[in-house]
């Protein structure tokens, strides 16, 4: 994006910002506060073929934006779309199956079908959150090499 992109988008939101309520300043304001904070400690797997620097760092805007609005645990659901849509802004193709019930995946991530597992209890502590995903499979790729593990985070 070159700077001019981003002028121009930063002059519509302006547009758009003069138009909203107190409380929705409020709320816009909290969340480019929480934006701003650095990330404490953030970490992937340098072996990853699925996530990246940027993809990691969108993940973990929408954690935050996540925990501006809530003081409940991500369910899976929202964490399944959440992945979905930061992957898909990334420009990595990724569908979630078409039932919550689906058996055998939860998200096809480029053309791999992945089973997602979350985990949501007490013994999570609040400084030290892993993000795994590993039940990725296929039969054979393209090239005919037997199924691979997509690694993550």
């Amino acid at each position: 994006m070159t700077t001019s992109d981003v002028i121009a988008r930063v002059d519509r939101l302006k547009v758009a910002l003069q138009k909203l309520t107190d409380q929705q300043l409020r709320f816009i304001e909290s969340l480019v506060v929480q934006f701003q904070r650095p990330f404490v400690k953030i970490n992937r797997d340098l072996a990853s073929d699925l996530i990246d620097d940027r993809t990691l760092c969108d993940f973990g805007d929408v954690l935050r934006i996540h925990h501006c609005l809530s003081k409940e645990a991500l369910s899976k659901d929202r964490f399944e779309y959440a992945l979905e849509q930061t992957l898909n802004l990334c420009g990595i193709p990724a569908v979630l199956a078409p039932s919550r019930t689906n058996r055998g995946h939860d998200i096809t991530i480029r053309g791999v079908r992945c089973s997602l597992k979350t985990q949501a209890n007490k013994s999570i502590k609040e400084h030290d959150i892993h993000i795994l995903w590993a039940t990725c499979y296929r039969e054979k790729d393209k090239a005919g090499h037997p199924a691979r593990l997509l690694s993550c985070l």
